[in-house]
C-alpha cells in the first residue's frame, strides 16, 4: 500500500438534501439505499480543514446534486456557509492510503 499524501472530507447528505432533491426525482426509494458518502481529497499539509470544507462548500452541495439530477438548473444552491449545514454533515480524516 501507498499512502498518499492528502487529507479527506467525507461528506454525507442529511434529511434536508433528499427532501430538496425529491423535488426533482420521483424514485427516491431506489437511490438512497445505494447513495454512500463521497470524499474530497484535501492537502495533507491543510491545517484548518473546516476554511477547506466552508471555501468549496456551493461546489460540494453543486457536485453532490449533480450525483442525483440531470440539469444543472435544479442542482443545490447554497445561501450561506450555514446552509451547507443543514444539508449535510462532513468529517475530517488525515490518512489516505492506495492499495494500488
Amino acid at each position: 500500500m501507498i499512502l498518499l499524501d492528502k487529507a479527506y472530507v467525507s461528506v454525507t447528505p442529511k434529511k434536508a438534501f433528499w427532501d430538496y432533491i425529491s423535488l426533482h426525482r420521483d424514485d427516491l426509494d431506489e437511490v438512497i439505499p445505494f447513495h454512500l458518502p463521497s470524499i474530497y481529497l484535501i492537502d495533507e499539509d491543510c491545517w484548518d480543514e473546516e476554511q477547506f470544507v466552508k471555501k468549496y462548500a456551493q461546489k460540494i452541495a453543486f457536485t453532490e446534486s449533480s450525483l442525483l439530477l440531470e440539469s444543472d438548473k435544479t442542482y443545490l444552491i447554497l445561501e450561506n456557509w450555514e446552509h451547507f449545514h443543514t444539508y449535510f454533515t462532513f468529517s475530517l480524516g488525515d490518512v489516505v492510503f492506495d492499495t494500488q
